[in-house]
């Protein structure tokens, strides 16, 4: 599955090709048959050429580019005169995305993400098979309606390497140009944040989404957090998105760079993990690390949460081979 819309190739008029002018006077005065012979396998010549280019541009039309090239394209979708846009922003961290995950847990994950506009995914594995889990997901969502597209990271730098993967539907997000692990922060942090503009197709600004991992609570993730304020200063023209799994939750003062900047938090006090088994009061949820930060003078948050999938399947074990993070959401919109 992958991209369905044609790259724009202009259809030119069809090249007038009936019969050759008439000769009138001329046939009184005929050139040597040699010569005329040849002028006639020119032109024979000519008129094939013209078929052939004109069957060239036909097929240019009818191919369908394969979503193997993971590209995103750079066409913006039309802005709507004058209404309101909005678009819903999902991201998952989905542990070990790879060849673990069953064709069943695949359309699990499809039916949890299907209302998205946008998805933001963290822990692809590095091989090919989390290049297949991702072509799987979207093989998936187009099965549930709309048509999808993607696209995939390369490894992250640092310790503890692996990739994001961006989805997105073609008729309600156009993505812009490509996308890209950002170096400014390649030093400081173990796996650089990936980005990529996409501008709704229902109008307004194009949305410079970024997904980021950060390091486990083993490790500080508070120290890299402290970082991400950097990620507006490098592209402070841009409505910047920010979503991810933290490891942290977002009240903490290693957040305070962002929301000096004006980004907020898009879930308040809502735990986005599952609890390696249930607590005596059949709690199953355990800590807030997952969450989407906007730019609170670009966007207005209609709606934001998490998808609690346990009940969907028969144990919290079997949940947690899914993932051991919920999907979470955020709605924006703007004037």
């Amino acid at each position: 599955m992958g991209t369905r819309a044609l790259l724009a190739v202009p259809r030119r008029a069809r090249s007038p090709h009936s019969s050759l002018p008439a000769s009138g006077a001329r046939r009184r005065h005929p050139g040597p048959p040699r010569l005329r012979g040849g002028l006639i396998l020119i032109v024979a010549l000519l008129l094939g050429l013209g078929y052939l280019l004109l069957f060239q541009m036909r097929k240019a039309q009818e191919e369908v580019p394969s979503s193997e090239g993971r590209r995103a394209t750079p066409e913006q979708g039309p802005r709507a005169e004058g209404g309101a846009g909005e678009l819903a922003v999902y991201s998952w961290n989905i542990a070990n995305f790879g060849r673990s995950k069953s064709d069943e847990e695949i359309a699990l994950m499809a039916e949890l993400l299907e209302d998205a506009d946008l998805i933001a995914i963290q822990e692809v594995v590095l091989s090919e098979a989390g290049h297949d889990a991702v072509t799987r997901l979207d093989a998936a969502l187009d099965a549930r309606g709309g048509d999808w597209d993607w696209t995939i990271s390369n490894p992250t730098s640092g310790r503890g390497s692996e990739r994001y993967a961006f989805l997105w539907r073609t008729d309600r997000v156009a993505p812009q140009g490509t996308c890209w692990l950002d170096r400014g922060l390649e030093a400081v942090v173990d796996r650089e944040p990936f980005l990529c503009r996409f501008a709704p197709r229902s109008g307004g600004p194009a949305l410079l989404l970024a997904t980021m991992h950060t390091v486990p609570t083993s490790r500080n993730p508070a120290q890299e957090n402290a970082r991400l304020g950097a990620l507006h200063d490098a592209y402070p023209d841009d409505a910047l998105v920010l979503c991810g799994d933290f490891n942290l939750d977002a009240e903490r003062p290693a957040f305070d760079g962002l929301r000096e900047r004006g980004l907020l938090a898009a879930l308040d006090d809502v735990k986005t993990t599952f609890k390696a088994a249930e607590s005596p009061s059949g709690e199953h949820l355990a800590s807030e690390y997952d969450n989407c930060f906007f730019e609170s003078s670009e966007l207005e948050l209609e709606a934001s949460g998490a998808v609690d999938f346990y009940g969907r399947v028969p144990t919290l074990r079997e949940a947690r081979h899914v993932s051991d993070h919920l999907p979470i959401y955020a709605r924006f919109s703007w004037d």
